[in-house]
């Protein structure tokens, strides 16, 4: 990744820098720690998205709403937050009748429940990504 520079923030580093003796990267340090102090902690979490496959099959079954997959996170004493349905874009699936879908149903829960999620096998879209940071589902 290339960074580039305004100009004129640059004859702002090299006017302070050839005006008061101080070297170029003392002037750019406090701008390094300001923005690295922006980046985004997780640690304060409260919530995260969950997707089940809602074993639909090609002409024969529409699978799961989403309010019957909901409906079995509740059961479990989950908070339901918000849901959705949406698919895995990375799926390739032959058009056969009887043939598996990449339909999925999406769930905003609370992170204290994730791992009881997990146990009734939802898992965390944060496992749809590519190796870029690219999401691999749609809504």
């Amino acid at each position: 990744m290339r960074v580039t520079y305004n100009n004129d923030f640059l004859k702002w580093v090299s006017f302070f820098s050839n005006r008061q003796g101080v070297s170029t990267y003392r002037c750019i340090l406090p701008f390094v720690i300001i923005l690295s102090s922006c980046t985004n902690n997780n640690s304060d979490k409260k919530y995260e998205i969950v997707y089940v496959e809602n074993k639909a099959r090609q002409c024969e079954y529409n699978g799961l709403t989403v309010d019957e997959t909901a409906g079995i996170l509740t059961k479990a004493k989950m908070l339901v937050i918000d849901s959705d349905c949406g698919y895995i874009k990375s799926v390739a699936s032959a058009s056969v009748r009887g043939g598996v879908t990449a339909k999925i149903n999406r769930h905003t829960i609370r992170v204290q429940d994730l791992a009881d999620a997990k146990k009734l096998g939802y898992k965390s879209v944060s496992a749809l990504t590519d190796s870029y940071g690219n999401k691999k589902y749609s809504p």
